[in-house]
């Protein structure tokens, strides 16, 4: 147990981090990551395809020349695969997303609460006190 917090301490020491120290990427930077990868991964077909090629030609060797081939076949299915990816999952600690409709069905309430209250009649019970000097 922790004196300053009052939390436990994992099993091995480490504590938990807080929100801040697990920051995430943001959706619009985890796509560019995405489309980095992609790139890359469909960029890296070319190479193979032509070290297939220059190893049957210069070494007539047909078996690595195979082994590089079908290691490029796969590349493109693997690019979309790593492209479509759903990113980085979302934190349950992070805050929920503002929803519009939701603020505007309770603002829509307010105002109706606030109607309703003009609209009743004024019955105030004061009473007035004035001290002697």
């Amino acid at each position: 147990m922790d004196e300053q917090t009052g939390h436990r301490s994992p099993r091995w020491g480490r504590r938990r981090a807080e929100l801040i120290t697990d920051a995430r990427r943001s959706p619009s930077d985890d796509r560019h990551h995405r489309e980095k990868a992609y790139a890359w991964i469909q960029g890296l077909r070319i190479p193979f395809l032509l070290l297939s090629m220059m190893t049957y030609l210069w070494w007539e060797n047909w078996i690595i020349s195979a082994a590089l081939f079908v290691i490029s076949v796969p590349l493109p299915w693997i690019a979309v695969v790593v492209a479509n990816g759903r990113g980085e999952p979302r934190d349950k600690r992070a805050g929920n997303v503002y929803k519009p409709a939701l603020a505007r069905e309770q603002q829509q309430q307010f105002e109706l609460e606030n109607r309703r209250q003009r609209e009743l009649p004024e019955h105030h019970d004061t009473i007035d006190h004035e001290e002697n000097p």
